[in-house]
């Protein structure tokens, strides 16, 4: 894991998994807010994904972006709900609560939006080579 906090680091977390030694590293930035935390866990989430996936066969290992999400989700939603327990104040239990149903939302969009540019995208490969310009424009048209 590398989660240094440093100056013009990318602040877009992610997850590399490496079937063949069947590991994983997590690469983001953590300051120690709550939402850092929230980050960790998800990235933590598709780490353990990977390694529940480590003993299966190579050409099984490929899936969709809906089950990618799945371990990482749940992870988050389990420190959600332990958060929400533990919260102190009304105030703590609402922002717990708003982030929960954000989170929940943006997962559900993200991965709907992934899917109709996906459709999209493969439909005009069949045509030949989609240009980036065309791509922006296939994603942008999702966005709308």
């Amino acid at each position: 894991m590398e989660a240094e906090n440093r100056p013009n680091k990318s602040a877009i977390p992610f997850c590399a998994g490496f079937p063949l030694t069947g590991e994983s590293r997590v690469f983001m930035t953590f300051s120690g807010t709550f939402l850092n935390v929230l980050t960790l866990v998800h990235e933590l989430g598709h780490a353990f994904h990977n390694h529940a996936m480590k003993s299966v066969n190579g050409l099984n290992k490929r899936y969709p972006l809906s089950i990618a999400e799945t371990a990482s989700t749940f992870s988050e939603m389990i420190i959600l709900d332990g958060a929400i327990k533990k919260a102190k104040s009304k105030e703590e239990k609402l922002f717990i609560l708003d982030e929960k149903l954000k989170r929940s939302v943006m997962n559900f969009m993200n991965i709907h939006s992934r899917f109709i540019f996906e459709q999209r995208f493969y439909k005009e490969r069949h045509g030949g080579i989609v240009s980036v310009h065309r791509l922006n424009q296939l994603m942008e048209e999702i966005n709308k």
